[in-house]
């Protein structure tokens, strides 16, 4: 589970949040706005524009067992990634 989390920052960490802001106008949200990533997994691709933009809100949707994962590997993540 720890290496499918890994793989999964990893895979996050190609532009794929730049590809989104391109496509998207984060920036212009209000501040506190909700963003809601149906289908978004453990998060790793949330998790990177939860980073870049701070003042928004962020909620991921998956099915149950997905969540449950994201759940289990969520301090996994915030251990060894997360830095503040």
């Amino acid at each position: 589970m720890q290496n499918y989390a890994v793989i999964c920052y990893q895979l996050a960490k190609i532009p794929v949040a730049d590809r989104f802001t391109v496509a998207f106008p984060f920036p212009d949200l209000e501040e506190g706005a909700l963003v809601v990533d149906v289908g978004g997994g453990i998060g790793s691709t949330t998790l990177r524009l939860a980073q870049r933009f701070p003042k928004l809100r962020f909620v991921i949707q998956d099915r149950e067992p997905v969540c449950k994962l994201g759940e289990d590997v969520r301090h996994f993540f915030w251990n060894h990634f997360l830095q503040y």
